[in-house]
């Protein structure tokens, strides 16, 4: 042997050689575990597909005054929904009016129509992370009533005029005084006062005007409080009418004086996120105003329904 060998020889004595590792063998993973990673890959998926039909509606919404119409429409029919979905339901189905999942159609004694097809909105689910409280959005498959079977139709609510005033000014984020005198040159009816923060009203109107022009000022009111920059009527106009409109579709009134005409030229080539700003103040306005609206119109007219019976019950 060599002298090369004997050094090889002598490094081996001195080199610790490492006990075989034992190996670990993974369980296979549960058929259940599986299926929940798939689950929530699918939701994340159809998820990422909704906020892009989102994106994508948004110029279709304002590309023209039939596709607006749509819209609000679609919005004086789910104003208690969020905004994407409002622009949800207004991609996949414009003339709905009533939705529910499978199993709410079931609890209120109908069945989906064989054959139907339901479409998808976003159902907002509270979760904790790290401590915190968080919401996510998952996609809801959901069927319109025109596509359930056993269930009376969407009817629309008939008020008492007097009583739909009442309900429209009721708890109004700013004071309403009328004029008996009202001033040449201002909006037809009524209209907000930015520095007195009040509306005005023409004094001795019809109950529809009345309705369509204070629904007006009520909406620039409510953009004015929610702005967080320096508000100019001007640049909102187009929003009041479209909040105006959109309550008298709700409320039944005839809305022949708060048509729309053509759409503001800023939307050509506007992109998404602008869009969805400006349908976003009139999606706001509409839902505070209806909100205050309805407890005159529901929430009281129980309380003296259910005072009527305690006192014949007597």
């Amino acid at each position: 042997m060599n002298n090369f060998d004997n050094i090889l020889n002598q490094s081996k004595k001195n080199v610790q050689v490492p006990a075989p590792k034992e190996m670990v063998v993974q369980p296979p993973e549960s058929k259940e575990n599986k299926e929940k990673k798939e689950w929530v890959e699918k939701q994340k998926k159809k998820r990422e597909q909704l906020f892009e039909m989102i994106e994508a509606a948004c110029p279709t919404i304002v590309s023209s005054i039939e596709k607006m119409s749509e819209f609000l429409k679609v919005q004086s029919n789910f104003e208690k929904y969020s905004l994407n979905n409002n622009i949800l339901i207004f991609a996949q189905k414009p003339d709905a009016t009533k939705v529910k999942d499978f199993n709410g159609w079931k609890d209120e004694g109908g069945s989906v129509k064989k054959g139907s097809k339901g479409f998808f909105i976003m159902e907002p689910s509270a979760y904790k992370k790290d401590g915190e409280d968080r919401v996510a959005f998952n996609p809801k498959t959901v069927f319109d009533i025109s596509d359930v079977a056993d269930v009376d139709p969407v009817q629309q609510v008939s008020y008492d005029k007097a009583l739909l005033i009442r309900a429209l000014v009721h708890e109004s984020p700013v004071n309403i005084v009328t004029l008996k005198d009202y001033p040449s040159g201002k909006p037809e009816g009524a209209y907000y006062d930015i520095k007195d923060k009040v509306i005005y009203a023409k004094a001795g109107m019809a109950v529809n005007d009345i309705f369509i022009s204070v629904s007006q000022a009520l909406a620039f009111a409510e953009m004015a409080r929610n702005s967080n920059e320096p508000f100019r009527a001007a640049d909102h106009v187009f929003q009041a009418r479209c909040v105006a409109l959109v309550l008298a579709n709700k409320f039944g009134v005839p809305a022949d004086k708060i048509q729309l005409y053509s759409m503001p030229a800023r939307y050509a080539g506007c992109d998404s996120e602008m869009i969805k700003k400006d349908l976003s103040e009139i999606h706001s306005a509409v839902k505070s105003i209806v909100s205050r609206m309805n407890e005159v119109l529901i929430e009281r007219p129980k309380e003296q329904s259910k005072s009527r019976s305690d006192k014949e019950a007597r």
